[in-house]
Order: C-alpha cells, then structure tokens, then sequence
C-alpha cells in the first residue's frame, strides 16, 4: 500500500470534485472492478499527472469530476456512477429507482475521509485488519484516475480503521462513523418505492377479486352499502376496505427478477389478484391491481399491476384481504 506526495495532491484535488457532487447492495457480490485492478489504473494515473510538470506537493489544479464510485464491507458491494445528465445511478442496472440522497450521503462520508488526518496507534496493520483488501472504497474521476481506500476492524465505537491505498507512510485513519451502514445496507434498501394514494371507503367504486377460477365482484349500492349481486357483505368487507385505502410498500424484494424468482415468492395463476376502482381526489377515475404471493416473515410478496418487480407488503394489510376470500 504505498503512494507519492504526487497522490496525495490527487487526493486533495479530488475534494474540490466531491464538493460539486450530488445526489450503493448489488444483486451479485462479486466485484469485477477489485481494488487490485485499480492498482495499475492509478500507477497510470499517476504516470499522466507526473506529465504535467507539477513538483511534488503542488496540487493539480484541473477538475477532478467524480465518475464511480464502488463500495465493499466485504459482502455487499455497492457500485456507482453518474450517467450523461451528471445524476447518480446504480451501474448494475441504470433503470433501477434510485434514491440519490444515499449517494449524496456516502459522498459526504467520502469527504470527511479525504479531509481527516491520521490516528496515533501502536497497533500494526495486521491488529487493525488493514494487510486485506477484502473491504474497501474506490472513486474513479472521469479521466480514469481512482482513489482507493482500504477499510479493516472497527473501534469501540464502530468507525472502520481505513488506509490509502500504495501510501508509503502507512498512515491510519478513522473513518466517520456514518460510512460502516452505508456501505452495508441493501441497494433495495435505496429503492424509490412506488407510493399508493390514501383512499377512504366513500371512493371506491368497485373491487375485483380473483383467486384461481373463483372470482368476486362487489361494489356499493345506492345507499353506500357493499353488496354481491343483491347480498349485503358490507360488515364482512369493511376490515378489507381499510387495507385497501392505505396500501404502502415496505421494500424491495426482487427488482426485474430472473426467470424462476416469480414461483419461488408464490406467484402462479392461482395467486390472489386485487383490483380497485375508485375515484381520486380531483375526481377522476382510477385503479390499482394487486397480486399476492408468498408470505415471508416481515409481510407478503406483492407484484403491481403488470410490473414483474417483487415488492414486500406489510401483513396487516394483506390478511384482511385475504381472511375476506377466503
């Protein structure tokens, strides 16, 4: 783990890009870009910045625009870059609904790593677990210049030990407390998640219900009561009727899921579907469609409408629902 002064100016030059910054779980662990292919992209880096004629400890005065950053706490890796609008995405899957304000957060942290100053230890780099690159964070500019630092054990108050990557001087440092669940939390955990209108019973117009071959249709009649055909269930459905008007997501569970994912969460044709009509607040017609699969031990597999993406439901508001068909 060594580097020059020459680095170390990179480094500070790297503060002035993450200033300008805006705005990382992946679905497979497995990194391609390991901070041993990084070693050779900075020696490079280095070679082109020692072609500008600057002396040692001059810093380069050329922007540096963050491009990537890839992060990993030795299980979840988290990678990211920014597209051509200059926003932040998930580079496993740039359609993916990302929450920038967990990027803009991590960049923070990364900040607060570039300005910190070294820790005095007695521990060598084996105590501290700093001899693997096993956990560790990159950030690539544009240019193909990357910083990378290398993370070990954690202290009493569970800030990562961290080093530069080729720092000649072994220096160690603490990284903000903020970064050890920020490098460690889900990419689903970051998710935009689809948000669902609060509809009071007076709204809704008509619900569909369909298990298999079996179907249910109810609507309420002219006095507001439900009925099925000219059977009143209106005391029956009411508990339904309140799941239904404050639907909500609890998380991701799959995003464009693999061919088979779908069976495993317990979605098949016979899986119960929801439809709901109902007026929204402007007046105007709408719905919403819901398909229910498997229950697992924070809620029920959710798929809507015609998206394959498999969301988390709270159980309270899927056994009404399903206590009324069943």
């Amino acid at each position: 783990m060594r580097h020059t002064t020459k680095y170390i100016a990179l480094l500070l030059a790297l503060l002035f890009c993450l200033t300008a910054l805006w705005g990382c779980g992946s679905k497979d662990p497995q990194d391609a870009e390991t901070p041993d292919d990084s070693r050779q992209e900075q020696q490079d880096g280095q070679e082109q910045q020692g072609d500008t004629g600057l002396q040692d400890g001059q810093q380069d005065t050329a922007e540096l625009l963050s491009d990537t950053i890839v992060c990993c706490d030795g299980s979840t890796t988290l990678r990211f870059e920014k597209n051509a609008q200059e926003q932040w995405q998930w580079k496993d899957d740039p359609s993916f609904p990302l929450d920038t304000t967990y990027v803009d957060a991590l960049v923070a942290s990364i900040q607060q790593i570039i300005s910190a100053q070294p820790i005095t230890t007695d521990k060598s780099f084996e105590d501290l677990g700093l001899d693997s690159d096993e956990k560790y964070i990159s950030v690539t500019d544009e240019k193909g210049f990357k910083v990378t630092w290398y993370l070990g054990k954690k202290d009493a108050d569970g800030c990562y030990y961290l080093c530069a990557a080729e720092d000649a001087s072994e220096a160690v440092y603490l990284a903000p407390l903020a970064l050890t669940e920020q490098i460690s939390r889900s990419i689903y955990d970051m998710m935009i998640l689809p948000q669902f209108p609060s509809i009071p019973p007076e709204r809704m117009r008509h619900i569909t219900i369909t298990v298999g071959e079996k179907t249910i249709n109810t609507s309420p009649n002219s006095d507001g009561k439900w009925t099925i055909g000219i059977s009143s269930i209106n005391e029956e459905i009411q508990p339904t009727l309140q799941a239904l008007g404050s639907l909500r997501i609890t998380t991701c569970v799959d995003y464009t899921p693999i061919d088979g994912a779908a069976a495993i969460c317990g979605f098949s044709e016979k899986s119960p579907r929801v439809e709901l009509d109902y007026v929204t607040l402007n007046g105007a017609d709408s719905s919403l469609q819901l398909t229910i699969g498997n229950k697992l031990s924070r809620g029920y597999c959710v798929t809507l409408g015609d998206d394959d993406t498999i969301y988390l439901m709270d159980a309270a508001l899927i056994d009404p629902i399903l206590a009324f068909i069943a």
